[in-house]
């Protein structure tokens, strides 16, 4: 007798791989949500199961292709829970231990890790099975994402971790092939380094930005009401060379008038922000902008400095001025320091650089003589002002 082989559609095996449910259902605020669940059987037993929401069908599939291929391709229901720790739950331990020590992980860095072990190629990975293909695969993902620079950021973290991992914990973690897979990502342009910003606003450039907030309210209820006083923080951030998140933080307690400066809590570092705390020098104008400041609060600049980020570059889109950005304002007050004049010693004392060499790359002055760039400035003459007329419209 012949037994004939019955054979599969040929589109099953497809089937297997994209085999993840997409459910439509209402969240108790009325918004439409699609649910994503990948369950994987073997022999007829679930051994893996994991869900997600999504505002769009398309975006469920996706997710649930990706999210299943890598999930079979890793296998984690082969791996004994006692013989090794997840990676989110190795990173969830890694900043505990930071946490723990004298300098700890700033806001920033503890949201990239976290946001690391949260992808799908390390959700469900055991930390001892990470290899170079599970590390290259994210930083072409990645890549698709984001700027060279940020992903650099990211290796360093993931590098951080197994480091770590391996030291601390004594967990057997390979990490003999990431300087190899460093200088391949490099060569493939999936990491590098920022690129040097060389802009420097023109003053017509800063005044029409300053003059989108001098336009009247639109709404009368604003009034009394005004935004935050941008005007005295853009010429801060100028004149002090400081970060926005900087400027938000400090406050009168870490004011030293006498000797004009200021106590800067948390400053960026590359080896951690908290704990980095350092006195930073105020020129005469920055100093001056502080002292017109109400003291209404614990904060000299009571705002929070997400909200100035945003309230920037919505002044800077209205005046076409796309090319500066908030930051570029610390190059800036730097570039004038130099062009009135300062060394390289003394300028450091305000910006408080990690280096000198650091510096070299402001000393591109337009002149071989002392320049004020910002003398009669009309702005410099409306310093203090904002809480003034804050004031009277509260009164009327």
């Amino acid at each position: 007798m012949l037994l004939l082989k019955k054979v599969a559609p040929k589109n099953k095996q497809l089937r297997m791989l994209t085999m993840a449910t997409i459910t439509q259902k209402k969240t108790s605020k009325g918004k439409t949500v699609f649910t994503a669940q990948v369950r994987i059987k073997k022999d007829g037993v679930i051994v893996y199961r994991k869900a997600k929401n999504f505002a769009t069908k398309t975006e469920a599939k996706d997710w649930g292709a990706v999210h299943e291929a890598e999930s079979r391709s890793n296998t984690p229901w082969m791996v004994n829970p006692s013989s090794g720790i997840l990676f989110p739950s190795a990173v969830d331990r890694y900043c505990d231990d930071i946490n723990n020590s004298p300098r700890e992980f700033g806001p920033t860095i503890k949201m990239a890790v976290k946001r690391i072990a949260r992808d799908v190629i390390f959700l469900n990975l055991p930390l001892d099975r990470v290899n170079s293909s599970h590390v290259m695969s994210f930083l072409m993902k990645r890549r698709m994402e984001c700027e060279p620079a940020t992903v650099n950021c990211d290796l360093s973290y993931i590098r951080g971790i197994l480091k770590h991992a391996r030291i601390f914990w004594d967990i057997p973690v390979d990490v003999s092939y990431l300087d190899e897979l460093t200088v391949l990502a490099k060569s493939k342009g999936l990491i590098g380094k920022s690129a040097l910003r060389e802009t420097r606003p023109t003053l017509a450039q800063l005044n029409e930005i300053l003059s989108y907030f001098d336009r009247p309210p639109k709404k009368k209820k604003l009034i009394g009401n005004p935004q935050s006083p941008m005007l005295d923080i853009i010429l801060f951030q100028i004149f002090s060379a400081r970060r926005i998140a900087e400027t938000c933080r400090i406050t009168w307690q870490d004011l030293d008038i006498e000797n004009q400066r200021i106590f800067v809590r948390n400053m960026k570092d590359p080896s951690g922000s908290l704990g980095n705390d350092r006195w930073c020098n105020l020129p005469d104008r920055a100093f001056k902008i502080i002292m017109a400041q109400p003291r209404v609060d614990d904060r000299i600049f009571p705002f929070k400095h997400r909200s100035i980020q945003s309230y920037y570059a919505t002044a800077r889109d209205w005046a076409r001025a796309d090319n500066v950005r908030l930051h570029d304002l610390r190059h800036e007050g730097t570039s004038h320091l130099f062009e009135m004049g300062f060394s390289i010693d003394r300028v450091q004392m305000v910006t408080q650089h990690g280096n000198w060499n650091i510096l070299k790359r402001y000393t591109h002055v337009s002149s071989m003589d002392i320049v004020d760039k910002y003398e009669g400035w009309s702005a410099l003459e409306r310093v203090g002002a904002w809480h003034l007329t804050r004031e009277f419209n509260a009164r009327h």
